[in-house]
């Protein structure tokens, strides 16, 4: 019996023990300045909690020391100094349509020596700071990088930090919360084999988005302005395609493609071709739809109309909601080959997807070049290359 009461008595003090340590660990986790405490964006110095309560007396003093797992107080006030920039950057309402709009804004960011990627791979500014991150962080020594991905709002074009302590590598960023303010998020752990520099040329890390480091051949960049552009995204891209079966299956992301690059307004809610009275259904003109067809894949005029979706008795193609919404992936030409024929293979390659997809896909898109100068794409063939 003796024992028994001895023994509770040195379960409850173990509990009390446990109990005290947890709460003090507690207190530590949320006055830490690096996990999700709120940030002044407009100050050049280290971040810093507002509103903390004074620590218990059996709590540690808040330090780097105590939380090592943070970016340096450098790296932080250029993330700040980022952050400001972009959350005072006046947006305007059709980047979506107009991303040129950010370049300006990019360019101040580039000035603040962080790396930017802006707009696809052959616009990022700064982008040896990444690779040399990759570089010497992979082999141990002390690296850090931070990387801004311009997206089309601010919420998701926040700094990113990439730092190293010890032999471990981290990453956290900066979010903008509905009320307005830019807190930073937990510092992650990366794994050694993501933080690389990949067989394509791009710095790959925490997240899907990647940063190419390498530069691109000018052909490349070309072949991607006048060969991909107009029939590309990433769902354009997916599949399989021969024109001469659109005559009865009308390809509609490659013709949603197709409207983007001709006149964004084609598909948005001002489209002159938009019905106005069901939603999201356009009643495209006979003569538009030919002629597209007709420039791009050498169908002749007329021969589409058969296809399910056109009336003959309004002579209008209609088309029901598209159902793209725009790019998830970033395209890029991996390669161009001449062929005997006189054909050209583009290999196009998928860079950072949402669905974290990176490097899965390609697509080999062939064109016929024309005796004008022009040119008609004849297939396009999508791969598996993992």
């Amino acid at each position: 019996m003796k024992t028994a009461k001895i023994l509770a008595l040195c379960l409850a003090l173990s509990i009390l023990a446990f109990a005290a340590c947890s709460n003090r660990e507690k207190q530590i986790y949320s006055a830490s300045p690096s996990q999700n405490s709120k940030v002044s964006v407009l100050s050049s110095g280290s971040a810093a909690p507002e509103d903390v309560s004074e620590p218990a007396a059996d709590t540690q003093p808040i330090t780097e020391e105590a939380f090592p797992h943070s970016p340096g107080k450098e790296q932080l006030a250029e993330m700040e100094r980022a952050a400001a920039l972009i959350t005072a950057f006046e947006w305007p309402e059709d980047v979506w349509d107009n991303f040129d709009a950010l370049e300006p804004l990019a360019d101040e960011l580039a000035a603040l020596g962080v790396t930017v990627h802006y707009k696809d791979n052959w616009r990022d500014y700064n982008a040896e700071k990444v690779r040399a991150f990759a570089q010497t962080a992979q082999t141990g020594g002390d690296a850090a990088a931070t990387v801004v991905y311009l997206r089309t709002y601010p919420g998701i074009s926040l700094p990113r930090a990439y730092y190293t302590e010890g032999p471990d590598i981290y990453s956290c960023s900066m979010e903008l919360q509905e009320n307005g303010e830019v807190i930073l998020s937990t510092p992650e752990q990366l794994d050694k084999e993501t933080v690389t520099i990949t067989e394509y040329g791009h710095f790959f890390g925490a997240e899907p988005t990647s940063f190419r480091v390498e530069p691109l051949p000018q052909e490349n960049l070309d072949a991607y302005w006048n060969y991909v552009k107009p029939v590309g995204n990433d769902l354009s891209l997916r599949d399989n395609w021969r024109p001469e079966a659109f005559v009865q299956s009308f390809p509609l992301f490659v013709f949603e493609a197709l409207c983007f690059y001709e006149n964004p307004d084609y598909i948005s809610g001002k489209s002159p071709y938009l019905s106005q009275t069901e939603d999201w259904v356009f009643s495209f003109p006979a003569e538009v739809v030919d002629e597209l067809f007709l420039r791009y894949f050498g169908i002749p005029a007329g021969a589409m109309r058969s296809n399910r979706i056109y009336s003959a008795a309004e002579n209008i193609y209609r088309v029901e909601a598209f159902q793209g919404g725009g790019a998830y992936s970033r395209l890029e030409v991996w390669n161009v080959e001449e062929r005997p024929d006189g054909t050209v293979a583009i290999s196009v390659g998928f860079v950072s997807g949402a669905d974290e997809r990176w490097g899965e896909l390609s697509a080999i898109l062939t064109i016929k070049p024309t005796a004008d100068g022009g040119f008609t794409y004849l297939s396009n063939e999508a791969l598996a290359i993992r």
